[in-house]
């Protein structure tokens, strides 16, 4: 048995999927470190893929928050949608199916840490959700994701109306780009009753405002804003 062959058996096992077209599944663990490496060009890694898978999910965690939250308005779907689709998020669902062992990358982009990067980790994922669609069609997809990243989002949309904050900088994290920094823009009211304006910002590029009754409120509610904004700004 090949190495490839032995790779796409561990994806099947752990994807719960067997393929009918088993290039589509080495292609979707295939990072482009190793294309490259390999002399194989771009069109031999996953990045397509990728592109489809993201689309994908987008249109499958946005049927099930228009059906699970039925009052909530666009900018609260936005926001949960953001959570439960940020790079920690599908990271954490690709690392409990085993992913991380299981990609193909070039020995510098493993030496450099590439095993463990949540961009790497979220793309292979969204690469796989794309080879089973076009392997096997919406309701192969619809169980894939079912098994491997329907648990996560629930836990990621119940963290996100606990601690926006948090959800923020594992978005950002997750991107590769640098912590959320907040800031008091003001102040108004008496001292019995004021209202708090903050601002949060990654590397001077602001990500959003809120207010609150006090600091943490104005904090959580400006990280709310810059969720629903990041929404569509994958990586």
């Amino acid at each position: 048995m090949t190495e490839s062959s032995a790779l796409i058996g561990s994806l099947e096992r752990s994807s719960g999927y067997c393929f009918k077209d088993k290039s589509l599944a080495e292609r979707a663990i295939t990072h482009t470190s190793f294309s490259n490496y390999k002399g194989l060009g771009r069109l031999q890694s996953n990045e397509r893929l990728e592109y489809l898978g993201d689309a994908l999910l987008k249109a499958y965690v946005a049927r099930h928050l228009y059906i699970s939250y039925p009052e909530d308005f666009e900018g609260a779907l936005s926001t949960k949608s953001a959570s439960a689709l940020s790079g920690a998020s599908l990271a954490k669902a690709a690392r409990g199916m085993g992913l991380n062992l299981i990609m193909r990358m070039s020995p510098q982009e493993e030496a450099s840490g590439g095993r463990q990067k949540d961009r790497n980790l979220s793309g292979c994922y969204e690469a796989l959700a794309a080879a089973i669609y076009l392997d096997g069609g919406h309701e192969e997809l619809d169980s894939f994701l079912g098994r491997t990243l329907a648990h996560t989002v629930l836990d990621y949309l119940e963290n996100i109306e606990k601690d926006p904050k948090s959800c923020l900088q594992e978005i950002l994290q997750g991107r590769g780009a640098g912590l959320p920094e907040y800031a008091v823009e003001g102040r108004t009211g008496p001292d019995h009753n004021p209202t708090f304006y903050v601002v949060v910002t990654e590397s001077g590029r602001l990500l959003g405002r809120g207010s609150g009754r006090s600091i943490k409120e104005a904090e959580q509610n400006a990280a709310s804003e810059a969720i629903a904004k990041e929404a569509p700004n994958k990586p």
